[in-house]
């Protein structure tokens, strides 16, 4: 049996549950520095374009002249079941970039077994994993990274890099393509590694047409392929990052609303979850900080508020 299956979706849900599970299911932790960071979801990513550009078959003619849209209709999807792509372009041309790792795009246009299901499944639930891992364990260096990435700021961005390309070496061999691919038939692998180049070429044609680096070599061209790499699983890192700190701020709207706190009171809780999240990061904190966060949350609390954020802590 064959399986469809859209990855963005499926790893966007994983990547919140891992946010969950890291801290261990309570609704107090999972509130705890729900903005600690200022960290926006996809605040790396470069989305472009809304609007998809319009696709369009050949013409194909009947006997009379006509035009035979059945047929030119099943030309274009027998055309797009026969060579799957990443590449898709605005109206202008431009290349519209990906908000997710162009090898877990690539394996949703993919007819998998349920087998491949199963084994990819678990491949980019044990990455998610160890790029959680990865976030939390170096969240310090990442936001630093983000700024300068953000601001352009290339004399920050340099010594930077250096220090992450150790730690980011973990995700980068194997890459999420070399894993994914291991996991399939030698047809799907090769379909999969063909649109991941495809795109890779693509976008690195983009960014470099009209650069003076452009024609600069073999040096110049392994460099800017790291620096692609790079680049994805720095984008990984983030949406593991931004996972965790909305998964921290759903939890906590849904605590006002238990609470029914005035905007008042949101404010001074909110400052209360930043100076804690400040220490702890992405980790779990211990049960004598809970029990501390909880205090100071009760006293910003009327009596009848405090009973139901207690209720609400007991259900959660």
């Amino acid at each position: 049996m064959k399986s469809r299956m859209t990855w963005s979706v499926r790893q966007g849900m994983k990547t919140l549950d891992i946010a969950r599970h890291s801290c261990g299911g309570s609704v107090l932790v999972l509130v705890l520095a729900s903005s600690f960071v200022g960290f926006e979801a996809g605040a790396q990513l470069q989305p472009a374009g809304s609007e998809p550009p319009l696709l369009s078959g050949p013409e194909i003619r009947t006997g009379d002249g006509g035009l035979d849209t059945q047929a030119a209709g099943a030309s274009m999807e027998g055309s797009v079941r026969a060579s799957p792509t990443l590449i898709e372009r605005s109206f202008d041309g431009t290349l519209i970039e990906l908000d997710v790792n162009p090898a877990e795009a690539a394996l949703g246009l993919l007819d998998l077994t349920d087998e491949e299901v199963a084994a990819t499944r678990r491949v980019l639930e044990a990455r998610a994993e160890l790029v959680w891992v990865i976030a939390r364990d170096h969240l310090e260096l990442f936001l630093k990274l983000q700024t300068a990435r953000q601001g352009g700021d290339q004399d920050a961005l340099r010594p930077l890099m250096r220090e992450a390309m150790p730690i980011l070496a973990q995700l980068l061999r194997p890459t999420m393509a070399e894993s994914l691919a291991a996991e399939l038939s030698e047809a799907n692998a090769q379909s999969l590694q063909r649109m991941v180049d495809e795109y890779r070429r693509a976008v690195m044609e983009n960014r470099t047409s009209g650069s003076e680096h452009a024609s600069s070599g073999r040096l110049s061209q392994t460099r800017a392929e790291l620096r692609y790499e790079s680049g994805l699983v720095l984008r990984e890192i983030a949406r593991s990052i931004a996972a965790t700190v909305e998964a921290r701020r759903d939890q906590a709207e849904s605590l006002y609303e238990a609470v029914g706190a005035t905007p008042e009171q949101r404010e001074q809780i909110q400052a209360i979850l930043r100076q804690m999240g400040a220490t702890v990061g992405l980790e779990s904190p211990s049960p004598g900080r809970r029990r501390e966060v909880m205090e100071k949350i009760l006293q910003v609390l009327r009596p009848e508020q405090r009973e139901r954020a207690r209720a609400y802590l007991r259900a959660g």
